[in-house]
């Protein structure tokens, strides 16, 4: 909320950060923008990823999209393994204050093109991560694994609250 308070209200119309969703009480209705849709979002150059109570929900599409990610070094770690995610490489570093915001937006517009690499870098990140041929092999490799171990753990009960079910509707 610190980063959305400072920029809620910045003057500059090609900046557009707020909070999304139905007031609830706990903030004033000031910090709250209208919910825009993924293509909306993607029609920016740049985006702002910020973690909440937990991971950036939007971080991986934003990191496979063609626009520039600007976030705090992450501390939440997924499957996407945010934490070999490199500055500058992979998305653009601001402080989680949003205090440096308007000299890294203007580092990025002096630098367009390493901007253009920055975000080539986080897509084939994000390809490498969940669309390659060896990240759907592990996929699966994982999802049977996971399954294996649900199964171990969870098997037994599910099969006696199955059978239960079964004989109250018979």
């Amino acid at each position: 909320m610190t980063f959305v308070k400072k920029y809620a209200h910045y003057n500059e119309s090609n900046v557009n950060i707020g909070v999304r969703g139905i007031p609830s009480g706990l903030i004033g209705k000031e910090y709250f923008k209208g919910q825009m849709t993924k293509q909306q979002m993607l029609r920016y150059k740049y985006l702002l990823s910020l973690e909440g109570n937990d991971v950036a929900t939007n971080l991986k599409w934003n990191l496979a999209s063609s626009s520039v990610v600007f976030m705090p070094k992450p501390t939440a770690e997924t499957y996407a393994m945010e934490g070999l995610l490199v500055p500058y490489v992979h998305y653009i570093p601001v402080n989680n204050d949003g205090s440096d915001l308007e000299e890294k937006l203007q580092w990025a517009r002096e630098n367009d093109a390493t901007c253009k690499w920055i975000s080539e870098q986080a897509t084939e990140y994000m390809d490498k991560l969940w669309l390659s041929d060896r990240a759907r092999e592990d996929n699966i490799v994982i999802r049977n694994e996971l399954a294996n171990l649900y199964h171990e753990q969870f098997g037994k009960a599910l099969h006696e609250c199955y059978k239960r079910r079964t004989s109250i509707v018979d």
